[in-house]
């Protein structure tokens, strides 16, 4: 009887450590589905984050680069308009004064009014020719500028776009517990800001 009571105990003491154990099992189970549900909350949160400010960094982008096309374009348009309104003057002030050369030598010397008008005409001519270089040289460093000043701008913007979407990244990883993703958005930002195309890194 009293190995019974033993084992009477014994088995009760076991069965109490079991449930015991299936408890903290159960409890440590529910926190962690908690801290699951938790981290996929707050990483879906930073995900949704990170694409809103794409989404912005994307139309500063694209609002910046219309605006100095429109400021270049329109800049075209003037010194196109510069030049026509200045080879039709030029063209009008040759006829004008073929006029006259003709009015008072046409009828007496016509030969030496020929020639004159010949002259007249290529000045005019050489005259169009030299403003229109002008012009285009003009509109060769204006389109330069612009360029330039929209590579500047656009390179700023995607670096920003960048440092924040990589941050963005790696905060959701780490939070998920996703080291390794962590480590890619971490390379993948390096990248970005080198001017290296991930994709195309990875190819390699």
């Amino acid at each position: 009887k009293e190995a019974e009571k033993k084992a009477t105990a014994e088995k009760g003491k076991a069965e109490s450590k079991a449930a015991n154990e299936k408890a903290k099992a159960e409890a440590k189970q529910a926190d962690e589905s908690w801290w699951d549900s938790a981290a996929s909350a707050v990483g879906g949160f930073l995900d949704s984050i990170a694409s809103a400010v794409t989404s912005i960094f994307d139309a500063l982008s694209a609002a910046v680069g219309s605006i100095l096309n429109a400021v270049k374009d329109a800049a075209m348009s003037v010194i196109d308009a510069a030049i026509s309104f200045a080879s039709a003057a030029l063209d009008e002030l040759g006829n004008v004064l073929k006029g006259l050369v003709d009015g008072l030598l046409k009828d007496v010397f016509p030969g030496l009014a020929a020639q004159l008008n010949g002259l007249i005409d290529s000045a005019v001519n050489l005259a169009k020719d030299g403003i229109k270089a002008i012009g285009e040289q003009l509109k060769a460093g204006i389109a330069a500028a612009v360029d330039a000043l929209n590579a500047g701008i656009q390179a700023v913007i995607n670096a920003y776009k960048a440092a924040i979407s990589t941050a963005l990244a790696v905060a959701s990883a780490v939070v998920s517990g996703d080291w390794e993703g962590a480590l890619k958005a971490m390379l993948a930002g390096a990248l970005s800001l080198a001017g290296i195309d991930p994709s195309a890194f990875y190819g390699l």
